[in-house]
């Protein structure tokens, strides 16, 4: 089943256990996806949300479908190419257990970072340091995800 509507609250859908997230890849609902745990197809337009399209197939966690730029008079043609390729990418990420299994690697790995507590243990033992051994700290400190283009 799949509900499509104009406004959801996405945080409590994933977190309620999709099993496909069909997005846009701004940097919210990519984490939001890797976060839970959650496979993804993504449909990037522009900015953040080509990186982040595919950083999910570098990772393994979904499959990026471009957008088609046609030229005049091929815009009918290119909708159905693209809603075709939108179609198989859904079937082949929902079918595809490899994509769950590294979703949830992202998740599990996101979560063992420490969240909120750790950032905040890191923000202030930095400020109560003394500037030389801020350098050192920083160069320890590694993400566990790299979703950022690396």
């Amino acid at each position: 089943n799949a509900v499509c509507m104009p406004v959801l609250p996405q945080v409590d859908v994933l977190k309620a256990g999709v099993d496909l997230f069909l997005t846009h890849g701004g940097q919210n609902s990519f984490t939001e996806s890797l976060a839970v745990g959650t496979p993804v197809v993504v449909c990037p337009g522009m900015g953040d949300q080509v990186v982040n399209a595919q950083k999910a197939a570098d990772l393994g966690v979904g499959l990026k479908v471009d957008r088609p730029f046609p030229d005049e008079g091929q815009e009918a043609a290119a909708v159905a190419v693209y809603r075709t390729e939108v179609a198989a990418a859904l079937r082949q990420v929902f079918d595809g257990c490899g994509f769950c299994v590294a979703a949830e690697g992202c998740a599990e790995q996101l979560r063992a970072a420490g969240g909120v507590p750790r950032a905040v243990a890191l923000v202030l033992g930095v400020c109560s340091e003394p500037a030389a051994s801020k350098a050192e700290e920083f160069s320890e400190v590694q993400a566990p995800v790299s979703i950022a283009g690396a």
